[in-house]
């Protein structure tokens, strides 16, 4: 897993697995020296959505952040919304690293891949007008 995957994978954890990330947070933090460089903040950034016809900036969407170092190493969070646990807990964790963060990350991009297949299913079965065939 990458460092992209795994912010992406904590974000959504932050979503699907809030309680599962943040005890997760909280377990790292009691072991080492933690140290805020960046607290919380709100920022908006553009959303895209991808579409049959290609990738398009549909809207902006608050997000939180958060930059922490831990050690010698430094992590940052980015969560959908005013998060500020959130964000902190995923910036804590992706610092962190290690096969229980990783899959964390991986299990919550699967739970949102298959919520979005769910609705893609859903969606496909509906009917705009006409004949159902």
């Amino acid at each position: 897993m990458n460092a992209d995957e795994r912010c992406s994978g904590l974000a959504a954890a932050a979503r699907c697995r809030r309680s599962q990330l943040l005890k997760l947070a909280e377990t790292v933090a009691e072991r080492e020296p933690i140290r805020l460089v960046d607290p919380p903040e709100a920022q908006t950034v553009m959303l895209e959505i991808q579409s049959p016809i290609g990738e398009f900036c549909a809207v902006e969407v608050v997000v939180t952040t958060a930059r922490i170092d831990l050690g010698q190493r430094s992590g940052w969070g980015c969560v959908l919304g005013w998060d500020a646990e959130g964000a902190v807990a995923c910036a804590l964790l992706d610092a962190s690293g290690g096969p229980e963060v990783e899959a964390v990350a991986a299990a919550s991009l699967a739970v949102e891949a298959d919520a979005r297949e769910e609705r893609s299913r859903a969606l496909a079965t509906t009917h705009i007008g006409g004949e159902q065939g």
